[in-house]
């Protein structure tokens, strides 16, 4: 299986980015069914699409997770601090992407549209977004429930023993470096072809 090699860490957290965006976008499609095309077409292409921008997403994210992975002797990765530190990692990047869905549903709520150049100049005001979100939303729910859903998704990987198997890999270093190649190129590609 994939999460037996040296980036199953990373294939698991590129699952759980996929599902969970794939749930974002049928909840924003629903929530919005009213004034979108539901005609199958319609919607075939848009999920397509957003499956595609999504995978170009991951593809940018895991660059350098990935180059690490490939280099680091199996030496250093075989040590139980080190695998500790890559399960912090882990962990940390789910509760991100996890908490990333109430975000955006937020900001729907509000602009009915995904994160956008708004998003960005939100930016520029750190101070008074932040303000304006701990009195509007219900921010420590949010983060209880953000750790608690991505301690789940850990808790899945490890008691399915994927996390055990992504621990005892052994893959030699040119697999390793070609993955990365391979992983590198599709950020480059989304790059250079993706809108």
């Amino acid at each position: 299986p994939l999460v037996a090699t040296r980036f199953g860490g990373l294939t698991f957290a590129f699952l759980v980015w996929i599902v969970l965006s794939f749930l974002l976008r049928v909840s924003l499609t629903l929530w919005s069914w009213n004034s979108c095309d539901h005609s199958p077409l319609a919607l075939l292409t848009a999920f397509a699409v957003g499956f595609l921008l999504d995978c170009a997403g991951a593809a940018y994210a895991a660059v350098l997770p990935a180059l690490y992975l490939a280099v680091i002797p199996q030496s250093l990765f075989a040590r139980r601090w080190h695998q500790r530190m890559l399960t912090a990692i882990l962990v940390v990047a789910m509760c991100i992407m996890v908490f990333s869905i109430p975000a955006e549903i937020f900001f729907w709520e509000e602009f009915t549209c995904r994160f956008n150049f708004i998003a960005v100049d939100y930016l520029v005001y750190t101070t008074e977004v932040l303000d304006n979100i701990w009195q509007s939303y219900p921010v420590v729910w949010l983060v209880l429930g953000t750790v608690a859903i991505a301690g789940a998704f850990y808790a899945f990987f490890k008691f399915c023993g994927a996390a055990e198997l992504w621990f005892s890999s052994n893959q030699p270093w040119k697999t390793r470096i070609a993955v990365f190649c391979g992983i590198l190129t599709a950020a480059l590609l989304c790059l250079f072809f993706l809108p």
